[in-house]
């Protein structure tokens, strides 16, 4: 089994990012959705052994780090982006269609500060919430199949 910590919008907050990330020791992947690739970068630098990915958010502005990626768990295609770039604080329709054009059974955004875990015809779209306001996501996949998908929150 493989567990995923999934975190967005930190907004600066370093020390709530490093609790979640302390309060999680067991996750192989950490996938941060952006809007503090900084704060993130300073703190999955120092992380051995695990799988990082991130992307930039609309209050980013690391030109080398990309707004969109696909990252494979288990076999599994994840489409990672911040969300703003697909409108998603009006509709989920416009991540719907690139997740599933990239084959994506999974994606992961950010950007509203609101969590939420929906399925869609096969494809599980999930936002962890704003990790600034101690929201965020854990993920188990097992033989590339979504076992879990639960939003939690840091006291």
């Amino acid at each position: 089994m493989t567990r995923v910590l999934v975190v967005s919008d930190s907004h600066g907050d370093r020390a709530r990012l490093a609790g979640i990330l302390e309060i999680n020791p067991r996750a192989r992947w950490i996938i941060h959705l952006g809007d503090g690739a900084r704060e993130a970068e300073d703190h999955l630098c120092c992380l051995p052994g695990k799988n990082i990915c991130r992307v930039s958010g609309n209050c980013d502005f690391d030109p080398e780090l990309a707004p969109e990626a696909l990252c494979k768990i288990e076999g599994m295609t994840v489409f990672v982006c911040h969300g703003h770039t697909r409108g998603v604080k009006h509709s989920l329709s416009e991540l719907y269609y690139a997740a599933r054009e990239r084959g994506a059974r999974l994606a992961l955004f950010g950007h509203t500060h609101e969590p939420l875990c929906e399925e869609r015809e096969g494809l599980l779209m999930f936002n962890p919430g704003s990790a600034h306001s101690g929201s965020y996501g854990v993920i188990d996949i097992d033989g590339g199949e979504i076992i879990s998908a639960k939003h939690y929150r840091l006291a």
